[in-house]
């Protein structure tokens, strides 16, 4: 149905026929730059926008999009500022364990991400606040703690090493 015209649309209509076009919807997220500057865009510009199929319920994929857009070029759905610095970071990776397992490990829980919170420390100093009043950049002060109910099973077992088979 692609290219198809606008009188034979028309007829079809006339006979009762209607063309629903599947996957063209409005479902755009906006992404907002929350760095000082990226390309020509300054902060709290909309960047890009992102199609999703459903908004309200991402796949795994468009979460990891997403991800991927926060960690690398610093964009967000939401505005920077006051809207970023109501909202709650908690950084977190895997760590390799002995056994050959992985632990998830959960970082100090902060407000805003890293680029409004270096802004709004900025901001302080700007206006007069001492380095001492200003909020603390909570990225360098981060303390892990482990969370233990995803930690690999104490029963996992090294993997053993097959010896090499000379052939002739």
């Amino acid at each position: 149905m692609v290219g198809l015209s606008l009188d034979k649309n028309l007829s079809l209509q006339t006979q009762g026929y209607d063309l629903d076009l599947i996957g063209f919807e409005d479902s755009q997220i906006p992404l907002y730059l929350h760095k000082e500057s990226l390309s020509d865009k300054k902060r709290g510009d909309v960047f890009m926008h992102f199609r999703v199929d459903n908004p309200t319920n991402l796949t795994a994929g468009e979460a990891d999009y997403l991800i991927r857009k926060a960690q690398t070029m610093g964009l967000f759905p939401w505005t920077p500022g006051e809207d970023c610095l109501e909202r709650d970071f908690t950084p977190q990776w895997h760590e390799a364990v002995a056994g050959g397992g992985s632990r998830l490990v959960k970082g100090q829980t902060q407000s805003g991400c890293g680029y409004c919170l270096r802004a709004a420390q900025e901001d302080s100093l700007a206006n007069g606040y001492s380095a001492d009043e200003a909020e603390p950049d909570a990225a360098t002060e981060v303390e892990p703690t482990f969370a233990t109910d995803e930690a690999s099973p104490p029963t996992a077992t090294r993997r053993r090493r097959r010896k090499r088979r000379d052939t002739l």
